[in-house]
C-alpha cells in the first residue's frame, strides 16, 4: 500500500466477500429470483432479457458481464475490490 493512501484494510474491505466467477454469480441470480419470487421467464421480462439468457446465467454458462447487467436490472449492485497483497 502506498504511504499517499489514507485507507487501512478494514476500509477496503468489501460489506461480502465472495468469489467473483459464474458459480457465484449464479448463486447471487438464484437468490434474487427467489427473493422476488421470479420464474425463470419472468426473470428474464424483468431484466429486458430472455428466458434463454438467465438459464444460461444459472447453468453458469454466461458471460460475467451479463450476469452483472442481469443483477442490476434485477436490483442489484455488484462490484470487486482492490485491496493490497499480503506482503511475503
Amino acid at each position: 500500500m502506498s504511504e499517499e493512501s489514507k485507507l487501512n484494510n478494514a476500509e477496503l474491505a468489501p460489506i461480502f466477500e465472495g468469489e467473483l466467477d459464474r458459480e457465484a454469480m449464479a448463486a447471487a441470480l438464484e437468490a434474487a429470483m427467489t427473493d422476488q419470487g421470479l420464474s425463470v421467464r419472468k426473470a428474464g421480462e424483468v431484466s429486458g432479457t430472455s428466458a434463454g439468457i438467465i438459464s444460461s446465467i444459472k447453468d453458469q454458462r454466461a458471460s460475467l458481464d451479463k450476469a452483472v447487467e442481469v443483477l442490476d436490472q434485477l436490483g442489484f449492485e455488484t462490484g470487486f475490490y482492490v485491496r493490497p497483497k499480503d506482503a511475503s
